[in-house]
């Protein structure tokens, strides 16, 4: 009988997320125009942008692991059978599991890198890879090993009568695990990976015609997989997340010549404009401006700064400076403030999480 390759489940995944994640970091950060058409909106305009950002992981290795190995472990994990089928079906759909390989990728960023990944396709049993990690780490110039120490995958199977009068057959594959950061001279601590929930909705005539309908059980496990992985690199490695804003224009003739600069990504001659703005205009133009300044100094992550024009804007509208100010930029101004603040927390998480040369 073959070998079952339980992590595979979350390996997987895991190369698929890396992959992507490494041709994101490849790319210089890019705003995109979503919406070149400015939107009326009485006296102020607007356009939506988007743009990356770093976001980072939940989990902090030591700052002195640049290289760390994950390693595969073949150990007794359970499956619990769905309704209908047989332990053996499972065995063998996890059989059909992609195999791992070996990936590195790191990030450079300011002079500094984040840490680099090694993913094994040897795979060794937990105990020997606590009495074997000084070798493991000396033989791939590493500094400490991931490795999978228990794991679990359940199905769950609901039936319903919905509105239609056709029996939902609601299926879910959870996975859940369990990883130990292990060092050269054998110490070890664990951390848990996220349970990981997928489901497949479908719909028959009866329970028995909703089973027939269902995906193959092999492709529920592949990519319930698939999504474990994924959640296992955003634990351990900073990924690329997209985020909407929205730039703001009036009919002051300096926030339109702004706005017109960053069409054609010309932020530093808006930035200067919006300066301008905020130096002599009204109070509902030098509060627009003051939401825009702040846009600009977020896609630099200079939190301080951003923070500093948003909160302008905001006491200017608190101390009805801006009465007639659309209730949009209210909304805004609030809601960047809100996000600031916890983007400062996470930039503390991304320098805790960057080795500098």
């Amino acid at each position: 009988q073959n070998a079952v390759d339980p992590t595979s489940l979350l390996n997987f995944g895991l190369l698929i997320s890396a992959n992507t994640v490494m041709q994101r970091i490849i790319d210089k950060l890019i705003i995109i125009v979503l919406s070149a058409t400015m939107q009326a909106c009485a006296s102020v305009s607007y356009t939506a942008y988007t743009f990356e950002r770093l976001r980072p992981a939940d989990y902090v290795l030591p700052p002195n692991a640049d290289t760390i190995v994950i390693v595969d472990c073949m150990i007794p994990g359970t499956v619990d059978a769905p309704a209908g089928t047989t332990s053996a079906e499972d065995v063998k759909a996890l059989q059909h599991m992609p195999t791992s390989t070996t990936i590195f990728f790191a990030r450079e960023v300011n002079n500094s890198k984040f840490v680099y990944i090694a993913i094994e396709a040897k795979y060794l049993d937990y105990p020997t890879v606590l009495t074997k990690a000084d070798s493991i780490c000396r033989a791939k110039s590493a500094q400490a090993i991931i490795a999978l120490r228990d794991y679990r995958v359940d199905t769950d199977v609901e039936y319903s009568i919905g509105g239609d009068n056709l029996v939902h057959m609601d299926n879910r594959v959870i996975i859940a695990a369990q990883y130990t950061f292990v060092l050269p001279d054998g110490r070890w601590r664990d951390f848990e990976l996220r349970v990981d929930t997928i489901g497949w909705l479908v719909r028959g005539l009866t329970e028995q015609d909703a089973y027939r309908i269902r995906p193959k059980l092999s492709s529920m496990y592949s990519s319930a997989g698939c999504r474990a992985g994924e959640n296992f690199a955003e634990q351990i490695v900073p990924v690329w997340e997209t985020c909407s804003r929205y730039i703001y224009s009036t009919r002051n003739s300096l926030m339109t010549n702004a706005a017109a600069w960053v069409k054609q990504g010309q932020w530093d001659n808006a930035r200067d404009l919006w300066h301008q703005v905020s130096a002599s205009a009204s109070a509902n133009d030098k509060a627009c401006a003051a939401v825009d300044l702040a846009l600009y100094y977020e896609r630099q992550d200079n939190i301080r700064m951003a923070s500093i024009w948003c909160s302008k804007a905001l006491d200017m509208i608190q101390s009805g400076q801006c009465p007639k100010l659309e209730t949009r930029v209210v909304n805004t101004a609030q809601q960047l403030f809100d996000e600031l603040m916890e983007r400062r927390d996470e930039i503390d998480l991304l320098d805790r999480q960057m080795i500098t040369q």
